[in-house]
This record gives structure tokens, sequence and C-alpha cells, in this order.
């Protein structure tokens, strides 16, 4: 579950990912400002039903928010916001299977995502954002460690953002960000 304001009220709502036997959604629940949330919201069926990852962000700078989602299948699904509640367009970038990071890894402004890879997945991706919330062609890089998963923020106050990585087994370490 993540919490964004998706109608743009100054409340926040929330965006579930749903399973079923054989199925999954995902859904919007608003919030009415009074402590409810308003069901059903709207209700998104996806293609799969072993996503791993649901994220909240802002892909092509309209300040309303979009959602990204691991469909555990090597395919990254963004989920373009309408800001009065509802999603409005589906993109995919399929056949890289991985552990996601999303941030401006490269300084442009626009977000851009990184896919480090699996257990047994041969290399990591990067797709760079054009800001619109679509992606430049995958970029494939052998030399990405194998993690379990990834965690994007500014450690150092350097003005770069860094990533704190978790391998399959180990303790976690520190990727600092540079120019």
């Amino acid at each position: 579950m993540v919490l964004a304001d998706f109608n743009r009220d100054g409340f926040p709502d929330a965006a579930t990912l749903n399973r079923g036997y054989g199925y999954q959604s995902l859904s919007i629940t608003l919030n009415d400002g009074a402590g409810h949330f308003i069901i059903p919201g709207p209700v998104y069926p996806l293609t799969t039903y072993a996503a791993s990852f649901l994220g909240v962000f802002d892909f092509n700078r309209d300040g309303k928010p979009d959602l990204a989602i691991d469909d555990g299948y090597g395919n990254i699904q963004i989920w373009l916001g309408d800001g009065v509640g509802g999603l409005v367009e589906n993109l995919s970038y399929s056949e890289m299977n991985g552990v996601p990071a999303f941030a401006d890894f490269n300084g442009d402004g626009k977000l851009d995502i990184l896919l480090f890879p699996h257990p047994g997945s041969s290399s990591g991706y990067v797709l760079l954002g054009n800001g619109d919330g679509t992606f430049q062609a995958p970029i494939a890089h052998a030399e990405f460690p194998t993690l379990d998963s990834a965690t994007v923020t500014e450690f150092n106050r350097d003005g770069h953002v860094d990533l704190l990585a978790s391998p399959q087994s180990g303790s976690p370490y520190l990727l600092l960000g540079t120019p």
C-alpha cells in the first residue's frame, strides 16, 4: 500500500495491490477527509498475480501522483494519475527482471529507473526518464550487483542521490552517488 493525494483534495488516499486466486488488481481508495475511505474506489485489473513492488512518484512532472509496479515477471508498469482519483495510462517496460529503484540518477530533473538483477539474472538495466512518464530504451549493465532490495535517498547531503543496497546474503551497503 502507498499513500498519496490522488484526487488533490488535501487528504491522503490509498493505492493497494489486491490479490485473489489467479488474479491481481490495483485500486485507489479515496479519503473523505473525515477519517473514512470511500469504497469502492477505482479498480484496475493487472495482468499478473505476483506484483512485488508498488511505489508512488510523479513521472511526468504534472504534480499528480503516478504509480509504478514491478509485476514480478520482469515488467515495470507505470500508471499515470489523472488528478481526480484515478489513473489514465498504463505504460509497460518488459523483460527486465530486477529490483527497481526510482530517482533522478543522472541529475537532469527527470525520474529514472535502475533495475538491479535478481539472483540468477544476468544484468541490470538503466532506463533514463524523458520527463513525460516515458523512458528511453533500457541500457544493460552486467556489472550491477545482485540485490534483494534497494532504497534511494540522499545519505551524505552532497546533492547526489545515494542507494542503500541489500544483497541476498550479507549486510546492506551504501552506494554513494557521484556527479
